[in-house]
């Protein structure tokens, strides 16, 4: 498709158009805490009013065939590198086939592509998101993240941490920044024939005391620490398992530091499983050791599900978690500290249970489905109004 004209989709007012386009533009396509997002409000929109569109630039293809199952359109412009300027064409003939109106995208690299972009093409909402505290960040990539933002009519981010990092740091005015909390469908455990399958699999006994995480293999979630916290909890008790679901660049580094540290035999690395939930239902304790956060989707379908959970207190996370209540927040980097916290919990049968209780109401009532859709859907019309406003 060529771009015959890449400004077409300014010709006919918002107001005018029966549906709005929405382009939900990623990085990566492997399935993560963002992917889930991106499918989940997707999903639930307004088919009567918006119209979703999802497009990753490089990754495994996972959240396209996602997508494409739910009947989705879904494109994978597959980047060959970040100096691949071939990409630049791929989304100008993507927006003007698509005809889009609302440029939502997701994450750093992403959100400075998508608001020039949209500047160029002239798409009437822009709108990026801000989904982590992200600390990797140098002078320049703030510079550029301030300059750009001046492009996009407003950031969502899924925390005041995240909220407080684009203020503090990037310098980005306050008013251009909106809180939207994630928000997931109730989990449910899974069936006992299937949740004896999976701890068989794993090779876990009955009585082995299970720790477990949902976790992108990368250094910002800080597993190292937790396989350091797992070898003095194994010295306690040498039937605990610990099970690591997910993959990513670290997956051999991770195993090798396991095998190192003596407790290779008590771990399992499952690999990637869209059917996470199912492993989270055999888990006795949750864990998140990250180093930096914004809102982990996991911590949110763990604390759903009743699991009693440890977290460490970065990012966003606190904004989830209250300590003592419906989990407990550790400091990061502090492996020592993080056993402890789990065999305490562990070995006290009733504080698991309220601690389980009191997290799942918690998601129910605040990080729900129905109101991330609803504050994103009404974020939408709230700016298509004020342009409409504008122009008269």
């Amino acid at each position: 498709m060529g771009v015959k004209n890449s400004r077409i989709i300014d010709s006919q007012p918002l107001s005018m158009q029966p549906k709005r386009n929405i382009l939900y533009l990623t990085l990566n396509s492997s399935i993560g805490g963002t992917e889930i997002m991106i499918l989940t409000l997707s999903k639930n929109l307004n088919r009567e009013k918006y119209n979703p569109v999802i497009c990753s630039l490089v990754g495994d293809g996972t959240l396209i065939r996602e997508a494409s199952n739910c009947g989705i359109t879904a494109y994978d412009l597959k980047m060959r590198g970040p100096f691949d300027v071939t990409i630049i064409f791929k989304l100008l003939r993507l927006i003007n086939k698509e005809r889009i109106h609302i440029m939502h995208t997701y994450l750093y690299h992403t959100n400075i592509l998508g608001r020039v972009m949209g500047w160029v093409t002239r798409v009437p909402v822009i709108i990026s998101t801000q989904r982590s505290t992200d600390p990797w960040r140098k002078w320049y990539h703030r510079a550029l993240d301030r300059i750009t933002a001046r492009l996009c009519d407003v950031i969502i981010s899924n925390s005041i941490a995240g909220k407080e990092r684009l203020i503090k740091k990037e310098k980005i005015k306050e008013d251009k920044i909106i809180i939207i909390n994630n928000g997931i469908e109730k989990a449910f455990p899974c069936d006992m024939p299937m949740l004896h399958r999976l701890k068989e699999q794993c090779g876990i006994l009955a009585d082995s005391p299970v720790i477990g995480t949902v976790s992108n293999l990368k250094p910002a979630k800080g597993l190292r620490y937790l396989l350091q916290a797992f070898k003095y909890i194994s010295e306690k008790n040498n039937k605990a398992k610990l099970v690591i679901v997910g993959y990513g660049e670290l997956y051999n580094e991770l195993e090798q530091y396991a095998e190192d540290l003596g407790v290779l035999h008590n771990v399992r690395f499952t690999g990637f499983q869209s059917n996470a939930i199912d492993y989270i239902s055999f888990f006795d304790v949750f864990v998140i050791s990250s180093l930096w956060e914004g809102t982990p989707v996991s911590l949110l379908e763990a604390m759903s599900l009743g699991k009693p959970v440890v977290a460490t207190d970065v990012g966003g996370v606190a904004e989830v978690v209250k300590s003592g209540e419906d989990g407990v927040l550790v400091k990061p980097r502090n492996a020592r500290l993080l056993a402890d916290t789990i065999i305490e919990i562990m070995s006290n049968k009733t504080m698991r249970k309220e601690l389980g209780e009191n997290a799942a109401r918690k998601i129910e009532q605040k990080f729900n489905t129905v109101d991330m859709v609803k504050n994103t859907e009404v974020l939408y019309e709230s700016i298509i109004n004020k342009k409409k406003t504008q122009k008269v």
